[in-house]
């Protein structure tokens, strides 16, 4: 029997949060209908429509802003206003008069700006998403005002060179997004004329519509077949408007051309870099008829112009060479596309022109570029190369397609976990991005060049007869046999057995103890769910989208597992094991070694909050737990990189367990230790161990609801406000903090928090803090 003492760790609001997701709403069920219903509203998550004028008034539909200065826009209903300020879910986002501070949204990770390109991307594949119905809600949106409201918002985004450094990625891939580029004088005539031919031909109002608020490269074929079915009616006059608005549809959606790039080289310092390499790239580009050398031509400049960026330029050159590193990644795949290897020399010369690319475009840091880079052999030549040159060739281009697809992982699944709950549409956005990118062939080619090495060096994966098995790699060796369960939802919803093999897309948040582990997303050696198979000898791999597509057909079977110290899986039917592999499991036994807590060592005579300051190495174990007491200890070395924060050591757990539970006659300390009593009990009458698990995790899961409810004690949070107050300058519910759990258990040889601790992310709201400490 154990008991487990919590410290909770209170920081100020970035700490963590790149590396971690944002707490779940609190009313899915609730979204889900919102958003149902939004689907069949004409007017979608919108009230009505306004005008917003510059002297800061609002206007009806039908009364313009005084000599035009004003722009008009819907008004979001109250429960959209209501979920934005509550939950910090954004829905139906209009551009134009958004504070651009409030859509980079710095204080949450960029949270706002992220669901905005997560919508976009809901549109596109659900039919409008919750604008199905108001697609077409004329007024709601004015294209020319989103744009023109993109470019000033980039204008003031890329003054601070400090924002390309720590987010180019992230600000790179919102220019897909959000519109930025405006021909006003086209616009304006494509809006003009089409508002013409609705006046004539009144069954046009719906396109016209459609054009003034979300114009689309289709619209044009839309427009011919509409001048096709009323051609009988339409005179010579109204005939060149449509030829007209044809042609202006096509102007705004012309595919880019290489000599387009003339337009950004005059956005840039003419003797600058990035001016010189784009000149350089546009002359020599046009001679080229040889996709290796024109890939890696476009590679090779890309990069000069992401290290030149954050030189001393101007928004509006940034912005330009933002603008030229995606028209370069659509050249560089389309290019790419021609590329067809020969022999294993071209191969490895795609791996390094692909990596290079991924860097270039933003999915690698350049720091992370320059290391790999520099570990390579030179570059690849020649009829000849080496085992090792072969070995280390082939490792890396799994970690750059390991590193690059993390980059989208970190930056997109806090909100893509965000929405997923109430729109399960949402979990496509990561394969969207990154199936749409360069890393489409990096994952390709880096998988053909792992086939080559394994067939040379004479090692190979078996599992099930799948195809493209080298972009499989073993991370934590052992064996098993179980039923595979391959999870295509979402995995908080699956029930988790602890005697079968499971392949995840995404790992659940609360993973217990399974017989073995697979996933697609899972490739760090020291994120929570490789911890938790390395400590509980779990076998466990990583594997690609394909191969998990491939592996559902033998879902429900039983398989034997295997993962070897180099990597190496085996997965076969259980009918097919061999003697040998049989054997395994005849001497095979689970340790039943038990952990024991030093409890002597707790402190537990001062139950009063701590700030962190008076925290060091030496309290862990003692008085709090080790994330607790090491952040302490790095706080006194580097004062001023770690925040401040306030600790609730174990005394006041402790102090707070041994309280009556309303309505009983027992408090919570004393049930906990009779349910382990109990469970003893039952252990020496001979009680079979799974009943005896069923028990125990019933009965805590009971105790745990009754702690969720636990009535805080008064003294505790009125010195938990002071502490609070005085430790971060404002009052609590002013500053915005992460609630940490930590265990004593944690300093224990062999012993893993995994998925165990519990973070509140992101809060504000003092009650939303005291259920955090609760829960």
């Amino acid at each position: 029997m154990y008991i487990r003492h919590f410290s909770i760790l209170l920081t100020v609001f970035a700490f963590l949060l790149s590396y971690q997701a944002f707490a779940q709403p609190s009313d899915t069920a609730a979204i889900r209908k919102m958003i149902a219903r939004f689907k069949t509203d004409q007017r979608g998550p919108y009230k009505d429509i306004r005008w917003y004028c510059k002297d800061g008034t609002t206007r009806e539909a039908r009364d313009p802003c005084p000599d035009e200065l004003g722009n008009q826009r819907a008004r979001y209903k109250e429960e959209v206003v209501a979920l934005a300020e509550k939950e910090h879910i954004f829905l139906g986002q209009i551009l134009a008069t958004t504070p651009e501070e409030d859509f980079w949204d710095a204080a949450n990770a960029q949270s706002r700006l992220k669901q905005y390109q997560l919508e976009q991307y809901l549109r596109n594949s659900d039919n409008g998403w919750i604008n199905q119905k108001a697609q077409y809600y004329r007024g709601a949106i004015q294209d020319e005002d989103e744009s023109q409201w993109g470019i000033d918002f980039y204008q003031w985004l890329l003054k601070d060179s400090d924002n390309l450094r720590s987010h180019y990625f992230l600000i790179r891939q919102s220019a897909k997004d959000i519109p930025h580029s405006i021909d006003e004088n086209n616009t304006q005539r494509v809006r003009a004329l089409s508002a013409d031919i609705a006046e004539a031909f009144p069954s046009f109002q719906q396109l016209r519509i459609k054009i003034h608020n979300s114009p689309d490269a289709g619209d044009s074929e839309k427009v011919w077949d509409f001048q096709d079915k009323n051609k009988a009616s339409i005179n010579e006059g109204m005939a060149r408007k449509f030829d007209d608005l044809v042609c202006g549809l096509e102007k705004m959606f012309k595919p880019f051309q290489l000599r387009d790039f003339d337009m950004y080289i005059r956005k840039l310092p003419s003797d600058g870099e990035s001016a010189k390499a784009l000149t350089y790239f546009v002359n020599r580009y046009s001679t080229m008829d040889c996709p290796p050398d024109q890939c890696r031509l476009i590679s090779q400049t890309a990069i000069i112009l992401r290290r030149d960026i954050t030189t001393t330029l101007k928004s509006s050159a940034r912005l330009a060479l933002i603008d030229v590193s995606n028209h370069m990644e659509n050249l560089f795949i389309q290019e790419f596309t021609r590329w067809k290897p020969e022999y294993l020399v071209d191969l490895l010369q795609q791996v390094d022109c692909l990596s290079e690319a991924a860097t270039a475009f933003g999915f690698l840091e350049l720091w992370e570029w320059d290391q790999i880079n520099s570990e390579l052999p030179d570059r690849v030549a020649g009829d000849s190369i080496t085992m090792q040159d072969l070995s280390n060739y082939s490792e890396s281009a799994r970690k750059v397609a390991e590193w690059a697809t993390g980059m989208v992982r970190a930056t997109y699944m806090p909100v893509i976990d965000l929405y997923r709950d109430f729109e399960p549409l949402a979990s496509g956005f990561y394969d969207d991005r990154v199936r749409s990118s360069v890393l489409l062939f990096l994952g390709q080619s880096a998988s053909r060049l792992g086939d080559e090495f394994a067939l040379k060096a004479g090692l190979s994966n078996d599992v099930l007869g799948i195809n493209r098995q080298s972009s499989i790699h073993g991370l934590n060796p052992g064996f098993t046999v179980g039923e595979l369960v391959v999870v295509t939802g979402s995995p908080d919803n699956v029930e988790i057995a602890p005697d079968k093999i499971y392949v995840f897309q995404n790992p659940p948040s609360n993973l217990k103890p399974v017989a073995g582990i697979a996933t697609v997303t899972e490739g760090n050696l020291v994120s929570h769910i490789q911890l938790l198979a390395r400590n509980l000898g779990i076998p466990n791999a990583v594997v690609s989208q394909d191969n998990m597509n491939d592996m559902k057909a033998f879902n429900g079977k039983e398989v034997f597992y295997a993962v070897s110290y180099k990597g190496t899986v085996i997965m076969k039917l259980a009918s097919k094991m061999d003697e040998k592999e049989r054997k395994l499991f005849e001497q095979k036994k689970r340790s039943e070694e038990k952990i024991s807590v030093p409890i002597a060592r707790l402190e537990l005579h001062n139950p009063h909050v701590l700030n962190l300051d008076t925290i060091n190495s030496t309290h862990s174990g003692k008085v709090c737990g080790p994330k607790a007491a090491n952040l302490g200890q790095l706080k006194k070395m580097f004062p001023d990189n770690v925040v401040d924060g306030l600790v609730v050591p174990f005394a006041l757990f402790q102090q707070h367990m041994k309280q009556q539970i309303p309505g009983t006659e027992t408090n919570y300390w004393a049930m906990m230790i009779g349910i382990f009593d109990h469970a003893d009990c039952l252990r020496c009458n001979g009680t079979p161990e799974p009943e005896i698990e069923k028990y125990t995790l019933s009965k805590l899961d009971t105790l745990r609801e009754l702690i969720k409810k636990m009535p805080l004690l008064p003294g505790f949070k009125t010195e938990l406000q002071e502490q609070f107050q005085s430790v971060f300058g404002k009052p609590l519910g002013k500053v915005p903090v992460f609630v940490r759990s930590d265990t004593n258990m944690e300093d224990l040889k062999d012993f893993t928090g995994a998925g165990l601790n519990l973070t509140v992310f992101n809060v504000v709201d003092p009650e939303k803090i005291f259920q955090g400490i609760r829960d």
